[in-house]
């Protein structure tokens, strides 16, 4: 929680230059693979309507600024935890979960 606060406060500039890069050759390593290119392009054409190609992909990791970034994280924090608890659990793990969102949640408000 403590590095979200630091990002929602704001972001370097050397920081935000690595995790462009690091996003970038994740895409790319990505679409060496062609099960991997054809989710991505299933996802565009239902998200935007339109294929992008590997340059307009790029250049939107390119195009966002620090203060974009600092903004997602200030609504990452207002927006809070969730959880999401799935397959056979021991007796009682659901009530356990919730104990502990909800200690993440009062650390949230110190």
């Amino acid at each position: 929680m403590q590095l979200l606060r630091e990002h929602a406060a704001a972001v370097d500039e050397v920081d935000l230059e690595r995790a462009q890069h690091q996003l970038a050759v994740r895409r790319l390593r990505a679409h060496e693979r062609p099960y991997r290119r054809l989710e991505d392009a299933a996802l565009d054409l239902l998200g935007r309507g339109a294929l992008r190609s590997r340059a307009e992909w790029l250049a939107g990791i390119r195009t966002v600024t620090a203060a974009e970034v600092s903004d997602a994280f200030a609504c990452m924090l207002e927006t809070g935890a969730s959880l999401a608890l799935a397959g056979a659990l021991p007796r009682a793990a659901g009530e356990r979960a919730r104990e502990i969102l909800g200690e993440i949640a009062d650390v949230r408000a110190a």
